[in-house]
């Protein structure tokens, strides 16, 4: 009957699942990526919409950071032919953070990677946005044990992702083909949306290595250490003085790589205006890419520092606001994903170099906004200069305006207010409705709310 196929099914769920996982608790969640792509947790744009999540039910959000992070250290070999180029490809490689946790036609959870468009494995946007998206769900909820049991998945991610530096810049490398969330536009060598992301990540694993060395140190100062401070990782050595110093050399790692990193993504990408879509030769390497400064967007919003210098990032924004948006239709339909630059006085022009730089995503002219509003609440903090706050006004003016043109289009215009689409191009046609990354409307809120206070406690300390 239904009440044992329902007992079964719970069963199946939390088979794997110790009795002391928080998970036994508050079970377990599941969502799609949108009518159309029949993902569960589709990871590099839960990325966006978490926020929702983080904010409202911050379990919830826990432990779907869970399942992922139990993940990690799988494997399955299974060997799948690619749509996009007919290659075969494993299924789920060590350390790479899933693309998904699987589908309705599926076995969620236990077979994960239901997407067959592209190698996922080879992404460069997963690992650090698993990392930035962990740090941040620690800031909401300052649970240290989710933050210890993520440390070894953290480890293994950015080692991952890091394999893909061939030229020991500091920053991994875009293979030519889409292999990022914008997984019909291609990338090559450094680029900006995925550079950012990688720095951004570098930082928040630092950081978060600081916390659980202090974390050891206070244990072992007020003689509370009868418990070891990690119990689940076999591979990973108990012993707390051992522990400390992994812990201590990571930081370091993680500094020097940021170091290396910043200063390669300014040479390589820095044009004077903005940063470069990619450092590769292509004809469109020096395309405005709305979704630029994604990395500097979770910094901030995390209480770190910036991914390149503050005057870079705001004549970064300020470029994207007057292309990308008012550059558009007049800023009515939000942020375009790609504009060439304008060259010889000609106007700028929308680029068309695939399907996904010709369209508007609602989500990502959310997190756009939320990310000005950040450096505006920056800005405005105490200086006593009338200059800053002078540009925090314009800045935060330049937030809503970009948010703005998804209410005018999507509401007023579009009709598509009842569920809300992943795109629109430039004639208002839309892609993907009821679809995941809009949420990150709640990034704004987040902005609002929750980063004044990360930051002055930050200036207090």
């Amino acid at each position: 009957d239904i009440e044992n196929e329902l007992k079964q099914v719970n069963h199946d769920c939390h088979d794997n699942i110790k009795s002391s996982d928080p998970r036994q608790r508050i079970g377990r969640f599941l969502y799609l990526e949108g009518h159309e792509y029949l993902m569960y947790n589709t990871y590099d744009v839960h990325f966006y919409a978490s926020f929702a999540l983080t904010m409202l039910w911050p379990q919830l959000e826990l432990s779907l950071q869970r399942d992922i992070i139990d993940v990690v250290a799988s494997q399955n070999n299974q060997m799948r032919y690619l749509i996009a180029h007919n290659d075969l490809s494993e299924r789920k490689v060590k350390g790479a953070v899933p693309h998904d946790v699987g589908s309705p036609s599926g076995i969620p959870w236990k077979i994960v990677n239901d997407y067959v468009f592209q190698d996922v494995s080879r992404w460069k946007d997963l690992d650090s946005k698993f990392v930035l998206q962990l740090y941040r769900d620690f800031i909401a909820t300052e649970d240290m044990n989710f933050l210890k049991t993520a440390w070894p998945a953290i480890r293994s991610a950015l080692d991952h992702l890091n394999s893909f530096d061939y030229d020991g810049d500091g920053i991994p490398e875009n293979e030519g083909f889409p292999d990022q969330t914008y997984d019909i536009w291609i990338a090559k060598g450094a680029s900006a949306y995925t550079g950012g992301l990688w720095l951004a990540a570098l930082s928040a694993a630092s950081s978060i290595a600081d916390i659980l060395s202090k974390e050891i140190q206070q244990k072992t100062e007020t003689s509370e250490c009868d418990e070891k401070v990690f119990h689940t990782e076999e591979d990973f050595n108990n012993d707390d003085s051992r522990l400390l110093q992994e812990l201590q050399e990571s930081k370091q790692k993680y500094q020097n790589l940021l170091k290396r990193g910043m200063s390669s993504y300014t040479k390589k990408l820095w044009n004077g205006k903005y940063f470069n879509y990619d450092a590769s030769n292509s004809p469109y390497h020096d395309t405005i890419m709305a979704d630029q400064l994604a990395g500097q967007w979770y910094a901030r919003a995390c209480g770190l520092p910036p991914i390149s210098d503050e005057d870079k990032i705001l004549k970064a924004f300020t470029t994207v606001f007057e292309n990308n948006v008012m550059g558009f239709k007049n800023g009515t339909m939000g942020a375009m994903n790609g504009i060439r630059p304008s060259i010889n006085g000609k106007d700028a022009q929308v680029d068309k170099s695939c399907i996904q730089s010709q369209e508007v995503w609602t989500g990502v002219t959310y997190a756009v906004s939320a990310a000005m509003l950040q450096e505006s609440i920056l800005l405005d903090l105490p200086k006593g200069l009338k200059e800053s706050d002078v540009q925090a006004k314009e800045l935060r003016d330049k937030a809503f305006r970009t948010s703005e043109g998804i209410y005018s289009a999507g509401w007023d215009k579009l009709g598509y207010f009842f569920q809300t689409p992943e795109a629109w191009d430039t004639h208002g046609h839309y892609r993907s409705l009821a679809y995941m990354r809009p949420l990150s409307i709640w990034s704004m809120q987040w902005a609002l709310e929750v980063v004044p206070h990360i930051w002055q406690e930050n200036e207090s300390e």
